[in-house]
């Protein structure tokens, strides 16, 4: 009866939580459009976004408090039986290959050839991704670096016309890799059932040569202290580079460039 209770207010919550929250938006909508395009003249500054966001204030209180009231209320009235979510496949494909068998043979050999050419489909397709990031990485980098699309009047515009140019690229790359990533988990849910019937001969394989590099890399990432070890890497290759940055002027330039774009954007250019 306890969590029938529960589950009502929940739901009850949910909804009134998720019109107040359409609601405010739509209000911060208007407020700007109203500020861009009616009584603010165009210009948000302190004053007129103070003002205008004045007059929401009591419903945006009202989304705090509701806020505040669901976490309280998670707590008195938390949710039984957590939906469980099902092991990654690909980790599931990890640990059993670990086990697969030296060699086989009689029906299992067609189990191997299976297995050996959804391994060489995805080695093939993160190979081609991989390309496509660099290539795509390399002309991007190009247009970034060439100084000639940068010295114009209207840092603005070149501004935009860089991002423009980029964005195609940036896109590109994401897709080849998201591409890739359900390949390779279509591929482990096809690949699965072979390597569950290699396994079943019971006698673990010898990780040699490449694949012996592969299961150390991964419990290589596996581990915190190679984590942290690559986080200490990134975070002083990043203070390197903004020292550099600082040393060539660079930060000079992007504070030029950041208050163009900024006046620009607020009316005071």
């Amino acid at each position: 009866m306890a969590e029938k209770t529960g589950r009502i207010i929940r739901l009850i919550y949910n909804i009134i939580f998720s019109l107040l929250t359409i609601f405010v938006a739509a209000l911060f909508i208007y407020e700007v459009c109203d500020i861009y395009f009616g009584s603010g003249g165009g210009t948000f500054t302190r004053a007129v976004v103070g003002e205008h966001l004045s007059e929401i204030a009591i419903p945006v209180w009202v989304w705090i408090a509701m806020v505040l009231i669901g976490l309280v209320l998670w707590e008195v009235f938390p949710p039984k039986g957590k939906k469980k979510y099902g092991q990654d496949v690909r980790y599931s494909l990890y640990r059993l290959k670990k086990k697969m068998p030296v060699k086989a043979e009689g029906d299992l050999l067609e189990d191997a050839a299976a297995v050996a050419k959804y391994e060489r489909f995805i080695k093939i397709v993160w190979c081609v991704a991989a390309v496509g990031c660099l290539v795509f990485a390399a002309v991007g980098l190009a247009y970034m670096l060439d100084f000639s699309h940068f010295r114009g009047d209207n840092v603005t515009q070149d501004v935009k016309t860089a991002i423009i140019r980029i964005c195609p690229f940036v896109v590109c790359s994401f897709a080849l890799c998201i591409g890739a990533v359900i390949y390779q988990g279509w591929g482990a849910k096809k690949e699965l059932p072979h390597v569950k019937k290699l396994v079943a001969l019971g006698k673990k394989q010898e990780s040699k040569g490449i694949r012996k590099l592969y299961y150390t890399a991964v419990a290589a990432v596996q581990s915190d202290t190679y984590i942290w070890m690559a986080r200490t890497v990134l975070f002083i290759a990043g203070v390197l580079l903004v020292m550099l940055g600082i040393m060539n002027d660079g930060a000079g330039d992007v504070l030029l460039k950041a208050v163009n774009i900024c006046t620009e954007c607020i009316g005071l250019g």
